[in-house]
């Protein structure tokens, strides 16, 4: 093997070693503050590089384990994405929401700012374990050549029998609501 081709081979691990290291990544913990399956016990954000790919990754666990026995499709959690030139207090740009739907976990992104929200795009959905969530998506879908957002999570759960069968159900939020009522943000810089 010839010194430039060392020298090439060198150079391209070395770039491919280094896309991971830019990439921002954050965990946001939640008290334990919601009766309910979904009561949040955190938030991550980061990034899966797969086949020279960037998908922006995002995970929610709970306090409990919970499957699809334990939940309806009027249950959620839900990702708001705020993108920049959002006005704060109109709706974000973007809403992840996921839900069962015929059995299934699914995970369907929308753009909310017409009447009513338009579908985006369905989102590639996993369970690392019995109390998390993963989903992972292309940028693009928020927006082309983004280089930060802001987001927060939601869960809704209804279940019947359970202590949150009342009219307002019970929710979380990640981060919690400000003392103020203003929304609280997380923000993620790619």
């Amino acid at each position: 093997m010839g010194v430039r081709s060392r020298l090439v081979g060198v150079l391209a691990m070395t770039v491919l070693l280094a896309v991971p290291a830019f990439a921002d990544t954050g965990e946001k913990s939640d008290p334990d503050d919601s009766p309910g399956v979904l009561d949040i016990a955190s938030v991550a954000h980061g990034h899966h590089f797969a086949f020279g790919r960037n998908k922006l990754e995002h995970t929610i666990t709970t306090q409990e384990s919970w499957g699809l026995d334990d939940v309806n499709s009027n249950d959620s959690i839900q990702i708001e994405f705020q993108l920049p030139g959002d006005n704060r207090t109109s709706p974000p740009e973007r809403l992840l929401v996921i839900n069962v739907k015929n059995g299934e976990l699914k995970a369907k992104l929308y753009n909310t700012l017409g009447d009513p929200p338009k579908f985006v795009a369905n989102v590639s959905l996993s369970r690392p374990d019995n109390r998390s969530v993963r989903v992972r998506f292309g940028k693009h879908l928020l927006r082309k050549h983004l280089k930060s957002y802001k987001y927060r999570v939601f869960t809704y759960y209804e279940k019947t029998g359970s202590d949150c069968n009342r009219p307002e159900a019970c929710q979380d939020a990640t981060p919690d609501i400000g003392d103020s009522g203003n929304r609280v943000w997380i923000r993620h810089d790619l």
